[in-house]
């Protein structure tokens, strides 16, 4: 994406002849131009800007068809692609996972997000994982 343009601040003092009604024109104008500025220098993010959200979830076990690890959902619409954007250990200790942790999923109307499988780490009791699932709709 390009650089932002240079924003300049419509003034009153540039439209002596209509100064008594340009004012309430110019208060709203300039607010929204301030907004989006802010807004378009790297002030998108995710969950207010995208048809997406970001969930954490905690797991001790691998989740399977029959018992899944649920994920509520609160979007109106379905999701349509789950990333996993980090891995951590629940007591943070480091470390290295062999191959690329992914998720198999499906959604549900009633039960909302469910994970039904896990790939590239083996949660247990003793190990737990946290795991932060970056979710898009469509």
């Amino acid at each position: 994406m390009s650089q932002l343009p240079q924003v300049r601040r419509l003034l009153v003092e540039d439209f002596m002849d209509q100064k008594d009604w340009i004012a309430k024109l110019f208060t709203p104008i300039n607010n929204f131009m301030d907004g989006v500025t802010l807004a378009l220098d790297r002030g998108i993010s995710i969950r207010d800007n995208m048809a997406a959200d970001i969930k954490t979830v905690t797991v001790n076990y691998v989740p399977t068809e029959l018992k899944p690890i649920k994920v509520q959902w609160n979007l109106p619409s379905k999701p349509i692609a789950v990333l996993v954007g980090n891995t951590q250990r629940t007591n943070l200790a480091y470390f290295f996972p062999a191959t690329t942790v992914g998720i198999q999923w499906k959604y549900s109307a009633v039960s909302g997000l469910i994970l039904t499988d896990l790939i590239g780490i083996t949660p247990t009791d003793a190990e737990q994982y946290i795991l932060t699932l970056v979710i898009f709709t469509g």
